[in-house]
């Protein structure tokens, strides 16, 4: 699959369980790459999801989730949502619906 091509080489990607990435068999994985324009690319992934689960990511610059930027991705509503912690209470700050699908890996066109 396209989303584990490049994983530790041109890429990062962190996944779960622990380790499957080489497998190829993450129940959810994100993966970041630079971009060509000095940002950042990124991409989640998730298989087996029931109606209502999402999967989300946050960037810290400390660890305790407090002011800080969070994407979550909802399958089921084939959204994406952009967030900000407020201490520990998140706020919506965007959403898109126009999603990219490859396979189970979604990405917000924007």
């Amino acid at each position: 699959m396209q989303i584990y091509s490049g994983c530790f080489t041109s890429k990062g990607c962190f996944g779960m369980p622990s380790g499957c990435e080489s497998s190829g068999r993450c129940k959810v994985l994100a993966a970041y790459a630079p971009a060509e324009d000095g940002k950042f690319s990124m991409a989640l992934h998730g298989r087996g999801f029931a109606p209502g689960q999402y999967m989300a990511l946050g960037l810290s610059r400390d660890g305790a989730m407090g002011d800080d930027l969070t994407l979550a991705c909802l399958p089921g509503e084939g959204r994406v949502v952009a967030g900000w912690n407020d201490g520990k209470n998140n706020q919506v700050r965007a959403i898109w619906s126009k999603i990219m699908r490859e396979g189970n890996t979604i990405a917000s066109l924007y």
